[in-house]
């Protein structure tokens, strides 16, 4: 198994906000978006610190750089713990325990391929995820009784004039790029097979209208 963590400027990473939900415990903390990992890890300084436990894997797995050289070895892995990357994306995973990682999380290129997500690699978020997500990961983003996953993000109000500053959700990024949670009484919008919406008249505008 292959893993590159960041170990350089975090300006040349691709971090996401993450928050951990293992029993009573939500930590929130950020994950980095590896495509050249081989899997996802947790540092075990972090779940250790966290009180998520270790299980034992059954054979040891080698940790190898791009060159092949062995960096370590993983012996432990998580239980099935429930993460939000991004503000309203939750998902259930099990991730590999490994030591010193540059990032308390690494989300690697199986976890890329599952979820296809659209990432803006420069600005540190995701655009879009995937047709299956929409249904599944996003579906179940908030339920009942949970705290809200978007309080993690602190919004940026440098620029807001400080009577606007009781509306800060509205300036958070992640609910901006997010859609909201499934409500009991969304309505649904039954389309006919075979029809298409009519097309309607385009108007021109001048640049001041």
């Amino acid at each position: 198994m292959g893993a590159s963590p960041c170990l350089d400027s975090p300006k040349s990473c691709t971090l996401l906000p993450v928050t951990f939900q293992y029993k009573d415990t939500i930590p929130s903390s950020s994950a980095l978006v590896d495509s050249g990992a081989e899997g996802s890890f947790l540092d075990i300084s972090v779940a250790a610190q966290w009180g998520i436990p270790f299980i034992p894997l059954p054979s040891l797995i080698s940790v190898r750089s791009l060159k092949g050289l062995l960096l370590s070895s993983i012996t432990h892995s998580t239980p099935s713990v429930s993460i939000v990357v991004s503000g309203n994306h939750r998902e259930v995973i099990e991730l590999y325990l490994l030591n010193s990682l540059g990032t308390p999380v690494v989300l690697g290129h199986p976890w890329l391929v599952q979820h296809n997500p659209h990432v803006d690699w420069s600005g540190n978020s995701v655009l879009s995820w995937s047709q299956s997500c929409l249904a599944l990961c996003l579906g179940a983003a908030l339920s009942p009784g949970l705290v809200s996953v978007f309080q993690v993000e602190t919004a940026d109000l440098s620029g807001v004039l400080a009577e606007y500053h009781d509306l800060c959700r509205v300036f958070s990024k992640s609910r901006a790029t997010s859609l909201p949670p499934h409500r009991p009484y969304d309505c649904a919008i039954d389309l006919l097979l075979g029809t298409s919406p009519h097309k309607g008249r385009l108007y021109s505008l001048s640049g001041p209208e």
